[in-house]
């Protein structure tokens, strides 16, 4: 009997999305890039940058009670409102309009951390196929232990490869986004397979549970009807209204209990809410560039009459706009899907 042992981490997005994304990009022949949009609640600051524009930058506000600015760019905001920060350059203007908003600072939002150590273990047995869907449903339960039995010899890593696949779809875009991390052992012989599988995740079971609960009351209460557009408009709107961009809130859990979370957390629960109104979705990863550089990003398609569109609802709520809403390729800039999505986004017909 070949014995083989290996663990693997899966690669999850921990960094921050951008707060006050890009409303709308302004450049000149040097091809500057700055925020013509800052959406930011009370209290919460955000560090200003002008791209391709070298030398030093002199910053000021036209209304210092609702938001001040320091020499570094950095806008603290101070009450609602709206105000202009202007970065003057080698004699040139760069002017964001700032939109302050009583929303709770992020920097001392509660946030729960929904997760426990409890967890199930279960056993799956029986075809390649069918082992797949089974470990699938496993880790819908949130369970943190499972042995897979395959009535075959077989790739341990490939097996993993194809769980873990998102054109196969045996685990969905929510469930593999509440993964923390896992591992595995695996034993082969002529003719069987047996693999060990310990999960963790974001949000355990108990969590899990309290957060359908509230999901089910909470899309009931929207009275969802008519077109699948309408439908969508409702959901994004929703969101928008009821969760603010917070630091460290990466489940849909803190976007819709806690009412804060980054990218992530927006998307999953976008996702979720879709899911439970029949609507098909997908959550996207990858990057995505703003003004102050790039970094790991999550966002939506949707389907609506036969095609795909992209969904943008962080930076739609911390611009303050629909300027990521339902957009086919063309007008969806700034973002780049990793592998995984892309195999998704090839497989679909996209608007």
């Amino acid at each position: 009997m070949k014995n083989v042992v290996k663990k693997c981490g899966i690669a999850l997005i921990t960094s921050v999305c951008f707060l006050g994304s890009l409303y709308a990009h302004q450049a000149d022949a040097a091809q500057v890039t700055y925020i013509k949009t800052l959406k930011i609640a009370k209290g919460n600051s955000y560090t200003l940058t002008i791209k391709e524009r070298k030398g030093k930058i002199s910053w000021s506000s036209n209304k210092k009670k609702i938001a001040v600015v320091n020499k570094n760019g950095k806008v603290t905001a101070k009450a609602s409102g709206i105000a202009k920060v202007t970065g003057k350059i080698k004699g040139k203007k760069y002017t964001t309009t700032v939109k302050v908003y009583n929303g709770s600072k992020s920097a001392v939002r509660s946030l729960t951390n929904p997760v426990n150590n409890s967890g199930g273990q279960s056993t799956v047995s029986g075809s390649y196929q069918t082992a797949l869907k089974g470990v699938g449903k496993a880790i819908a339960k949130r369970d943190t232990k499972v042995t897979v039995l395959l009535n075959q010899a077989t790739s341990a890593g490939s097996f993993t490869t194809d769980l873990m696949s998102a054109a196969h779809n045996y685990i969905d875009d929510y469930d593999y986004l509440s993964l923390r991390s896992y591992a595995y052992s695996a034993t082969t012989s002529a003719d069987e397979t047996a693999i060990t599988y310990t999960f963790s995740y974001r949000i355990s079971a108990s969590y899990e549970k309290s957060f359908q609960k509230t999901l089910k009351k909470t899309v009931s209460s929207l009275h969802l009807k008519g077109s699948t557009k309408n439908k969508v408009k409702t959901i994004h709107q929703y969101i928008v209204n009821h969760t603010d961009y917070v630091n460290g809130g990466y489940t849909a859990y803190n976007a819709l209990i806690d009412h804060g979370a980054v990218c992530e957390g927006y998307a999953l629960l976008f996702y979720e809410m879709c899911n439970a109104a029949h609507i098909q979705s997908r959550v996207m990863t990858g990057t995505a560039y703003g003004s102050s550089g790039s970094g790991n990003h999550a966002w939506n398609i949707v389907k609506i009459g036969g095609k795909w569109y992209n969904i943008d609802v962080t930076w739609d709520d911390t611009t303050d706009s629909s300027q990521y809403y339902l957009k086919n390729k063309s007008s969806f800039p700034s973002h780049y899907a990793d592998t995984r999505s892309c195999g998704v986004l090839n497989s679909l017909t996209m608007a």
